[in-house]
């Protein structure tokens, strides 16, 4: 694939079948994946795979938590700004609303925004769970 269409086709996935996924699969995917450049090639992560009961149990648990904390959160993002300014305030703005718009929404319903901010610890329902750390 040329990289132009590469970058250009690019899309976030948050649905997936219900088709399992193999271990050997996966492990396939990791293994190429580390082969990705790092720092004199130290490789400094780990990667923690959840599937089955294990990701069921965690995924509960990883929900109850948020529901539980989520105003108190603080997210720990390094891409993120702590304040956002022009352009980047629309920009941000107009993509969470588009995005809400196509889950149908509203805006000041918190109650389905902190539903569906919720299905980011549950992997959006994929298969398998990748942690890395």
């Amino acid at each position: 694939m040329e990289i132009i269409r590469a970058i250009k086709s690019r899309k976030s996935i948050r649905a997936f079948k219900k088709k399992k996924v193999s271990i050997s699969v996966i492990k396939k995917i990791l293994e190429t994946a580390s082969l990705s450049p790092s720092g004199s090639n130290t490789q400094p992560w780990n990667v923690h795979v959840l599937y089955g009961n294990t990701l069921k149990r965690f995924t509960k648990e990883m929900v109850q938590e948020f529901l539980k904390n989520s105003k108190r959160l603080k997210l720990e993002r390094l891409n993120y700004m702590d304040t956002y300014r022009a352009p980047y305030l629309e920009r941000r703005r107009k993509v969470g609303w588009d995005l809400y718009n196509l889950l149908g929404i509203k805006k000041g319903d918190f109650q389905k925004t902190l539903d569906f901010h919720s299905r980011n610890y549950m992997f959006f329902d994929a298969p398998i769970g990748l942690i890395f750390s």
